[in-house]
């Protein structure tokens, strides 16, 4: 009775059901199956937390190397974690759900299928990909998987990716600008990704592990080295609309990217240089209207706002079209708080900076950090809160950024006591915006963080 409706009325209730309850709607019969089943492979969405889903991974990849057809139908891949961006503790490989010595003669196939893919493909690093394989690595055979999935809408991977192995932006490098000896095999046998418009890869990157009290600030390396080939390729992705990236290294991406097509650039915790961000900018255009530029300084070897004029200028080039822009800055490894900046040095280098926001006249969400906005001084007295932000904004996050640092002079009290003072001019030339919200974090315990927010009621609006 059950199968009496047509197929495309059970197709049509099976879309509007949780992806969770299709399971068990496919084991009803085989024609509910066989109308099911390409829905149950349209989102696959795994945490991966420690131990990652090694298991599934395998199975999965398994199956659509045997199916190849089921692979059109996975139009949204997600693998990232849970865990607390916040958290300063100590980086540690993940261990994954599967005890390789003793269960790998169970996916012994799916090591052949997919070093025979490495092969027939002529992937550089043959070797490497090969024996990470062998060696039941998750992150090499997700990134295989990867490989099989053209017809892919969006993507998210965990920070693990871009610290472990950097297997799936080389696998990208690989299908999108093959070597001319394997241009041929790559291009048949990988997938330009054509239809891959919102990729995230990596953006909840967590803060460094912390450090010690008596460990030197210029022995600590603060994140752990990564494969620096494995950028590039995700900004020339052909229908690229939106990106999210822990972008370690920027010296390869090119004048060509596929840049002009985004609206949405979230840059996290990026490693790179003040001199890079330019360079990526320029390549934007007025249909870029979200952005978080958070950058991230190596204590010891970097000066946050060294290069601040050339960090303003690519600033400047999208400041006309922006509605959404946060900022971010931050040293690394996080201190104890007994490291110190010169603060007469920090304020010389914010000052160009001094009004930066009232370029963007159509900002309707502003983020950024107070010592961008006000300077070091906690007790330094604008004529009102309103005097540095554009008539037009909305939603306004001030960040108390530099967290470990000894001479930071903000505190989340007196942020809040700054605030309160400026509410009222705030209001009357800023009509639209209706509250304030202040983020802050400590390196001084292993989760924290906290959000406070101001609202506008009592004032008339």
């Amino acid at each position: 009775m059950h199968t009496a409706l047509p197929y495309d009325c059970w197709k049509a209730i099976a879309e509007h059901l949780p992806q969770d309850d299709l399971p068990s709607l496919s084991l009803v019969s085989k024609d509910i199956r066989s109308t099911v089943e390409p829905l149950l492979y349209r989102k696959i969405s795994w945490p991966w937390d420690e131990p990652v889903p090694t298991r599934r991974i395998l199975r999965l990849l398994r199956t659509i190397m045997h199916r190849p057809e089921l692979a059109s139908q996975v139009y949204h891949l997600g693998l990232v974690s849970t865990q607390e961006v916040f958290s300063s503790e100590p980086w540690t490989p993940p261990e994954s759900d599967i005890d390789w010595d003793t269960e790998q003669a169970e996916y012994r196939d799916v090591v052949r299928l997919a070093q025979g893919l490495v092969d027939d493909a002529l992937f550089p690093d043959a070797g490497k990909w090969k024996q990470a394989l062998q060696e039941g690595d998750p992150h090499a055979f997700a990134s295989i998987l990867l490989s099989r999935l053209h017809n892919l809408r969006s993507l998210r991977l965990d920070y693990m990716f871009v610290w472990m192995s950097g297997f799936p932006g080389l696998m990208l490098k690989h299908a999108l600008f093959p070597t001319n000896l394997a241009s041929s095999s790559a291009q048949t046998l990988l997938p330009d990704f054509q239809f891959l418009e919102t990729v995230d890869y990596g953006s909840n990157a967590r803060i460094a592990e912390r450090i010690e009290e008596e460990i030197d600030l210029d022995t600590v390396e603060g994140y752990p080295d990564c494969e620096p080939e494995q950028f590039k390729a995700w900004f020339y992705l052909p229908s690229l609309k939106a990106l999210a990236i822990w972008l370690r290294d920027a010296r390869d991406i090119g004048n060509k990217s596929n840049l002009h097509q985004l609206h949405t650039l979230i840059l996290a915790r990026a490693t790179i240089s003040e001199q890079d961000v330019p360079h990526l900018l320029s390549q934007t255009t007025p249909a870029l209207h979200t952005l978080h530029l958070g950058l991230a300084y190596h204590w010891g070897q970097d000066i946050a706002l060294a290069n601040g004029t050339e960090l303003l200028r690519g600033i400047h080039s999208f400041a006309p079209s922006i509605t959404n822009i946060s900022l971010g800055l931050e040293y690394y490894p996080p201190t104890f708080g007994e490291y110190y900046l010169d603060n007469e040095q920090e304020e010389t280098l914010r000052a160009p900076f001094e009004g930066f926001l009232l370029h963007m006249k159509s900002a309707r969400k502003i983020e950024s950090p107070v010592t961008l906005l006000v300077g070091w001084d906690s007790a330094r007295s604008l004529d009102d809160l309103s005097a540095i932000l554009p008539e037009s904004v909305e939603e306004v996050c001030i960040r108390l950024d530099f967290g470990g640092v000894g001479s930071m002079d903000w505190t989340v009290v007196s942020l809040l006591e700054w605030v309160e003072r400026h509410l009222e001019g705030l209001v009357s030339k800023c009509p639209n915006v209706r509250g304030i919200v202040l983020r802050a974090w400590a390196p001084l315990k292993v989760d924290w963080s906290e959000e406070k927010r101001v609202e506008m009621d009592g004032l008339g609006v």
